[in-house]
């Protein structure tokens, strides 16, 4: 085995035990196991330099949040979503456009670039779906009407950012925009949608009770992956982010039989010992904390204008559809994380040159500090709750 090889085996390591052990230190003290996973990550790299980003610790972590949304995509039944998709949508395009519109104006106002505008409005819109939900099974509100409903909104946000995405990316490799291209992509994801849902979860079924016949026990949690990562892989070539197939890959499996005494289990050990804290530990690795700590007066007004103006607008649409009290709430915090379509888009702007080093690291910084505040802001609202139960 050569160093290089050694040295990829040593990071793993490093983060599994800061990720887990903070994890169990968190969940004593009553706040969520994410966030000492994520403090875990901050600790090993930025702090005390034992990991650095790689690709590879990269590509072990698109695993971790592509078997998190898979277990999540379990959780969930689309007939109890499908009530909730035209509420869902309006208010999850109204959120994703307001967020837009505030990183427009950090842009144009705060630093004079209404092209820095536009890339930091479309880093914005879109809400990391993994969090939000990982947090309301945990408590036991994902199959309440505001689960449902926050589900749905996550389904509207991914569409129209995917599509604000394909049309940034248009522009900036060849200067005009191809409205075309769009609406295709608009129509392909409600086409893949539809057909994973209807006919693609009826022909998973039936592979998964053939599977359920084998000798090898072990066999209904190797198939149930490979449909996920197969999913996962025909969503990003359709211009689809990888992590909206392997939801879909999870409300289809979700209909089989063995899927709840069996499947998730076992992919649930799988994920949760492994993968899930090494995405959530790498997450914290990109902080740059020296750019943090030169530009925290940008990351602040991000947070400021982009979070907060999403939330406030998600609660206060949220009350039009009959959402009270702690519903709004819990709706309104469900849209503060930002995820892999902020770092996706900045990371191609940057690439393009189209925005600085500065203003990519302060991106960056938003979108792990929001992962990292949710769970807490979720356990204060949750103290404050007579119907929560731990």
């Amino acid at each position: 085995m050569v160093a290089a090889e050694a040295v990829i085996l040593l990071d793993l390591a490093i983060l599994l035990i800061f990720a887990k052990v903070l994890g169990e230190v968190f969940e004593r003290l009553k706040i969520h196991s994410m966030v000492g996973e994520l403090a875990g990550g901050l600790l090993a790299g930025p702090i005390l330099n034992l990991v650095s980003p790689t690709p590879f610790l990269a590509e072990v972590s698109l695993i971790g949040v592509t078997v998190l949304l898979f277990l999540i995509g379990l959780e969930t039944n689309f007939e109890d979503v499908k009530g909730h998709v035209y509420q869902g949508s309006i208010l999850g395009t109204l959120a994703a456009v307001s967020a837009f519109i505030g990183g427009l104006a950090v842009g144009y106002f705060v630093l004079g670039s209404l092209l820095t505008g536009v890339v930091i409005g479309v880093a914005l819109m879109s809400t990391s779906t993994a969090i939000p939900v990982r947090l309301l099974i945990d408590r036991g509100e994902f199959k309440s009407k505001v689960g449902q409903m926050l589900v749905a909104v996550a389904m509207a946000d991914d569409i129209v950012t995917i599509i604000s995405l394909s049309m940034l990316s248009s522009f900036l490799v060849l200067g005009t925009l191809q409205i075309w291209q769009g609406a295709t992509l608009f129509l392909t994801m409600i086409g893949f949608v539809l057909l994973i849902v209807t006919a693609g979860s009826k022909f998973i079924a039936k592979v998964l009770h053939g599977t359920g016949k084998m000798r090898d026990g072990e066999v209904l949690a190797a198939i149930p992956l490979a449909i996920v990562f197969i999913l996962a892989w025909v969503s990003e070539n359709l211009g689809i982010a990888a992590v909206t197939g392997a939801f879909l890959a999870g409300m289809a499996v979700a209909r089989s039989e063995f899927a709840e005494h069996l499947i998730r289990p076992k992919v649930k050990t799988i994920g949760e010992g492994f993968f899930i804290p090494i995405f959530f530990a790498y997450s914290a690795l990109l902080v740059d904390l020296s750019l943090l700590a030169q530009y925290w007066w940008l990351v602040a007004i991000l947070i400021g204008v982009g979070v907060v103006t999403k939330a406030l607008v998600s609660g206060w649409i949220a009350g039009w559809f009959g959402f009270r009290g702690h519903e709004r709430r819990v709706i309104a915090l469900g849209m503060v994380p930002r995820g892999e379509y902020g770092i996706v888009v900045s990371q191609i702007a940057l690439a393009l040159g189209a925005i600085s080093n500065q203003i990519y690291g302060s991106v960056i910084a938003l979108v792990v500090f929001s992962i990292i505040i949710t769970p807490i802001l979720f356990a204060t609202l949750s103290r404050g709750y007579k119907g929560y139960q731990r």
